[in-house]
């Protein structure tokens, strides 16, 4: 987690379950885009998502079973991703409400085993 960085964007892959994951960050003070490593194997389609200029990923829905199945995000401004992946039998919804997600560390094999979001205060 790093205080100066704000969650812009997502790609990945995915089919019926989320089979990679790899997080885009705008560090706030420099402008620069960083990137978290990818999580995750290399089946599915790939996928990606960005906010509009100016905004940042501040509501993130995620569905599961044994595995991530779906994450769909929305920005600040109100505007939503698709949902990438399939359903699952349990939803989350991670919401923070205007603040910035400033990181994230996952667990993973060839599909995304978990997912943890980390947010400035």
């Amino acid at each position: 987690m790093q205080p100066n960085l704000c969650l812009v964007g997502i790609r990945g892959r995915c089919g019926a379950s989320i089979d990679q994951i790899q997080f885009l960050f705008i560090d706030i003070n420099t402008g620069q885009h960083v990137e978290s490593p990818p999580y995750g194997g290399h089946g599915g389609n790939h996928f990606i998502w960005q906010a509009p200029e100016g905004e940042w990923i501040d509501e993130i829905k995620m569905e599961w079973n044994d595995f991530c199945q779906s994450i769909e995000v929305k920005s600040n401004g109100g505007v939503s991703s698709r949902r990438f992946g399939g359903r699952g039998h349990h939803r989350g919804h991670f919401d923070v409400q205007g603040r910035r997600i400033t990181g994230v560390t996952g667990k993973a094999g060839a599909l995304l085993d978990g997912i943890v979001f980390h947010a400035c205060q």
